[in-house]
């Protein structure tokens, strides 16, 4: 046979292999021997956050007690202060990290204060001119050894991350600040994980988890304001299904009971839900498919700090960028292979 007629036989054959593996790198993988990515797991809606609550939920109940509970006390608040602030230059927030005036927990709040608000910081551009104190404040119910929230690993370092971040210069834009916010606590807690901190592995897992379900309960709400009149208890239904525990339980339907007392606590609560939860698992998403959050409001931050050009531009900044999500991707296609590892060791 001719080099000519070989060719001309074999050569169509290629054609089709090499067209084959080519939408087959496409469709991310062949024969069903690949694994789904994040975005095609939990990134699509509400499937995906039902999904991505059902898979953590499954990863925590397996997470042996003392990696759950986290005691707050002054001392560990300064240990926490210490070890999380890098993070903020190293993650690609801030060129400076800005060290709180104030750390305190507060003892007398009044009753809704007490129960809804972990903590809060006094952050905004006017302190800054005037040379007035930076400070966080923390709810001292999770101080406070007698109560509920004292030990709830998940309230606690969510909320020192998140206040901290504030005094960063995430502030001054309203509820939006929330949102930034959030998407960067949820980056950098994964960032304490991902640099070996078994402690931050449950609760910032958790707090992924509660945020996918609050979005899932926000879109029951918005499905039911539309005329769907089973949203809501097929909502409530599934939730039941995943809180096993009989106290959690209880927590949550006294919570809805004192939400609907009146008009107005139902429009905070819907608030609270969509600027915390409904908001950020949306970026989450985005973050899913693109590697990044959307564009939300972040201070000035420069891979050339220091740079005539980046100062001038730092000091006019009041602007949006998008925030590279990476360690949260990484620590949510790894977590079940964390969790295992969690549960066959014990805390030193």
């Amino acid at each position: 046979m001719s080099l000519e007629r070989f060719l001309g036989r074999v050569f169509p054959i290629l054609l089709v292999v090499a067209l084959v593996t080519v939408l087959c790198v496409m469709a991310s993988g062949c024969g069903g021997g690949s694994s789904p990515t994040v975005y095609e797991k939990y990134g699509q809606g509400v499937e995906g956050a039902k999904r991505f609550v059902e898979d953590a939920t499954e990863v925590l109940d397996a997470v042996p007690e003392q990696y759950r509970v986290m005691k707050a006390t002054n001392e560990n608040l300064v240990e926490w202060e210490l070890e999380i602030l890098p993070y903020y230059d190293y993650e690609g927030l801030v060129n400076v990290v800005k060290v709180p005036d104030i750390v305190e927990h507060q003892p007398e709040l009044a009753g809704m204060q007490h129960f809804h608000i972990l903590g809060w910081a006094a952050c905004s551009a006017f302190l800054d001119k005037y040379h007035q104190p930076h400070t966080v404040h923390f709810n001292n119910r999770m101080f406070n050894p007698v109560s509920a929230w004292n030990g709830d690993s998940e309230r606690y370092l969510p909320t020192v991350i998140h206040e901290l971040i504030h005094i960063q210069g995430v502030c001054d834009h309203g509820w939006v600040d929330e949102n930034a916010d959030q998407d960067v606590t949820m980056e950098v807690g994964a960032a304490l994980v991902n640099g070996g901190n078994r402690a931050a592995f449950y609760p910032m897992i958790a707090e992924y988890r509660d945020i996918a379900m609050a979005y899932v309960f926000y879109e029951a709400l918005l499905a039911q304001a539309s005329g769907d009149e089973d949203a809501l208890p097929d909502f409530f239904e599934w939730r039941r299904s995943i809180i096993t525990d009989p106290f959690e339980r209880q927590r949550l339907e006294k919570s809805w009971r004192h939400w609907n007392l009146t008009p107005a606590l139902q429009v905070t609560y819907r608030g609270i839900l969509h600027d915390y939860n409904w908001t950020v698992w949306q970026n989450l998403q985005t973050a899913m498919k693109t590697g990044y959050t959307p564009e939300i409001y972040l201070p000035y931050y420069s891979e050339n700090p220091g740079a005539l050009s980046d100062l001038l531009e730092e000091k006019n900044y009041d602007g949006t960028r998008r925030f590279k999500m990476d360690d949260f991707l990484s620590l949510i296609r790894n977590m079940k292979a964390l969790g295992d590892d969690l549960s066959t060791t014990v805390p030193h």
